[in-house]
Protein backbone atom coordinates (compact mmCIF):
# COMPACT_ATOMS: atom_id res chain seq x y z
CA UNK A 1 0.00 0.00 0.00
CA UNK A 2 1.26 3.47 -0.89
CA UNK A 3 1.78 6.35 1.65
CA UNK A 4 -1.03 8.08 0.22
CA UNK A 5 -3.56 5.14 0.78
CA UNK A 6 -2.18 4.69 4.40
CA UNK A 7 -2.62 8.27 5.23
CA UNK A 8 -5.99 8.39 3.37
CA UNK A 9 -7.47 5.60 5.77
CA UNK A 10 -6.15 7.16 8.66
CA UNK A 11 -8.16 10.53 8.20
CA UNK A 12 -11.24 8.01 7.57
CA UNK A 13 -10.86 6.11 10.90
CA UNK A 14 -10.41 9.90 12.28
CA UNK A 15 -13.51 11.27 10.98
CA UNK A 16 -15.47 8.29 11.87
CA UNK A 17 -14.26 7.93 15.31
CA UNK A 18 -14.84 11.62 15.96
CA UNK A 19 -17.96 11.66 13.82
CA UNK A 20 -19.26 9.01 16.28
CA UNK A 21 -18.31 11.04 19.82
CA UNK A 22 -19.89 13.93 18.18
CA UNK A 23 -23.04 12.66 17.93
CA UNK A 24 -22.77 10.70 21.23
CA UNK A 25 -22.23 13.78 23.17
CA UNK A 26 -25.35 15.31 20.35
CA UNK A 27 -28.07 12.18 22.20
CA UNK A 28 -27.14 12.80 25.77
CA UNK A 29 -30.34 13.64 28.24
CA UNK A 30 -30.43 17.37 29.64
CA UNK A 31 -30.69 16.01 33.40
CA UNK A 32 -31.14 19.49 34.73
CA UNK A 33 -34.41 19.43 33.18
CA UNK A 34 -35.42 16.53 34.81
CA UNK A 35 -36.56 16.58 39.08
CA UNK A 36 -35.76 14.38 41.72
CA UNK A 37 -39.76 13.26 41.73
CA UNK A 38 -39.00 12.58 37.73
CA UNK A 39 -36.30 10.41 38.15
CA UNK A 40 -38.45 8.58 41.35
CA UNK A 41 -41.14 7.68 38.20
CA UNK A 42 -38.36 6.59 35.81
CA UNK A 43 -36.70 4.51 38.42
CA UNK A 44 -39.60 2.60 39.50
CA UNK A 45 -40.46 2.04 35.89
CA UNK A 46 -37.08 0.66 35.71
CA UNK A 47 -37.69 -2.12 38.18
CA UNK A 48 -40.89 -3.04 36.99
CA UNK A 49 -39.60 -3.93 33.67
CA UNK A 50 -38.00 -6.72 34.99
CA UNK A 51 -39.33 -6.72 38.95
CA UNK A 52 -42.66 -6.58 38.80
CA UNK A 53 -43.61 -8.42 41.87
CA UNK A 54 -40.59 -6.42 43.75
CA UNK A 55 -42.16 -2.98 43.04
CA UNK A 56 -44.34 -2.97 45.74
CA UNK A 57 -41.83 -3.66 48.28
CA UNK A 58 -39.15 -1.25 47.12
CA UNK A 59 -39.65 2.63 48.35
CA UNK A 60 -36.89 4.88 46.22
CA UNK A 61 -36.46 8.30 47.29
CA UNK A 62 -34.11 11.19 45.43
CA UNK A 63 -32.09 14.15 46.01
CA UNK A 64 -30.35 15.61 43.57
CA UNK A 65 -30.14 12.49 40.91
CA UNK A 66 -28.75 10.47 44.01
CA UNK A 67 -31.17 7.57 44.27
CA UNK A 68 -31.61 6.02 47.77
CA UNK A 69 -33.73 2.11 48.09
CA UNK A 70 -35.41 0.76 51.01
CA UNK A 71 -36.94 -2.40 51.58
CA UNK A 72 -36.48 -5.97 50.40
CA UNK A 73 -36.22 -8.30 47.40
CA UNK A 74 -36.49 -12.08 47.80
CA UNK A 75 -32.23 -12.52 47.41
CA UNK A 76 -29.63 -11.18 47.41
CA UNK A 77 -29.15 -11.72 43.64
CA UNK A 78 -32.33 -9.77 42.53
CA UNK A 79 -31.04 -6.63 45.18
CA UNK A 80 -27.76 -6.46 43.41
CA UNK A 81 -29.83 -7.24 39.91
CA UNK A 82 -32.00 -3.81 41.23
CA UNK A 83 -29.14 -2.01 42.14
CA UNK A 84 -27.31 -2.33 38.93
CA UNK A 85 -30.92 -1.70 36.84
CA UNK A 86 -31.15 1.79 38.69
CA UNK A 87 -27.52 2.47 38.31
CA UNK A 88 -28.45 2.18 34.42
CA UNK A 89 -31.50 5.09 34.50
CA UNK A 90 -30.17 8.11 32.58
CA UNK A 91 -29.53 11.23 35.33
CA UNK A 92 -29.04 8.68 37.55
CA UNK A 93 -25.81 9.68 39.62
CA UNK A 94 -25.45 7.35 42.27
CA UNK A 95 -27.33 4.48 44.00
CA UNK A 96 -27.39 4.10 48.20
CA UNK A 97 -28.71 0.51 48.14
CA UNK A 98 -30.68 0.07 51.31
CA UNK A 99 -32.59 -3.16 50.28
CA UNK A 100 -32.31 -6.24 52.08
CA UNK A 101 -32.88 -9.66 50.90
CA UNK A 102 -35.81 -11.91 51.72
CA UNK A 103 -37.17 -9.62 54.86
CA UNK A 104 -40.65 -9.59 55.33
CA UNK A 105 -43.15 -8.21 57.58
CA UNK A 106 -42.29 -5.98 61.11
CA UNK A 107 -40.99 -2.58 61.14
CA UNK A 108 -38.34 -1.55 63.78
CA UNK A 109 -38.17 1.24 66.00
CA UNK A 110 -38.25 4.87 63.49
CA UNK A 111 -39.54 3.08 60.52
CA UNK A 112 -42.62 3.26 59.33
CA UNK A 113 -44.82 0.64 56.64
CA UNK A 114 -44.41 1.80 52.78
CA UNK A 115 -45.78 -1.24 50.94
CA UNK A 116 -44.27 -4.08 51.55
CA UNK A 117 -40.92 -2.10 52.74
CA UNK A 118 -40.09 -0.09 56.28
CA UNK A 119 -38.38 3.13 55.56
CA UNK A 120 -37.59 5.68 58.10
CA UNK A 121 -40.50 7.23 59.50
CA UNK A 122 -38.77 10.80 57.80
CA UNK A 123 -38.99 9.33 54.42
CA UNK A 124 -41.61 9.93 52.04
CA UNK A 125 -43.39 6.73 50.97
CA UNK A 126 -42.94 6.81 46.84
CA UNK A 127 -44.40 3.05 46.80
CA UNK A 128 -47.88 5.02 46.20
CA UNK A 129 -46.81 6.63 43.09
CA UNK A 130 -47.33 3.00 42.04
CA UNK A 131 -49.75 1.34 44.16
CA UNK A 132 -52.03 4.30 45.71
CA UNK A 133 -53.80 1.55 47.53
CA UNK A 134 -50.63 0.63 49.34
CA UNK A 135 -49.80 -0.15 53.12
CA UNK A 136 -48.66 3.21 54.36
CA UNK A 137 -50.30 5.07 51.51
CA UNK A 138 -54.22 5.32 52.66
CA UNK A 139 -52.69 6.48 56.15
CA UNK A 140 -50.89 9.32 54.69
CA UNK A 141 -47.48 7.67 54.41
CA UNK A 142 -46.89 9.49 50.89
CA UNK A 143 -48.98 11.55 48.18
CA UNK A 144 -48.87 9.74 44.99
CA UNK A 145 -49.19 13.22 43.06
CA UNK A 146 -45.88 14.47 45.20
CA UNK A 147 -43.10 12.23 46.34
Amino acid sequence: MNPTKIVRYALLTCVIVLGGTICATAQKTDCTSKSDNDLVVDVYKAIQKKYPDAVKNINVTVKNGVVKLEGWAATAKIVKSIAKIVKKVKCVKSVDNKLEPGKTGGCGPGQKECGGACISEKDVCNVCLTDPGAPGCATGGGDPKKP
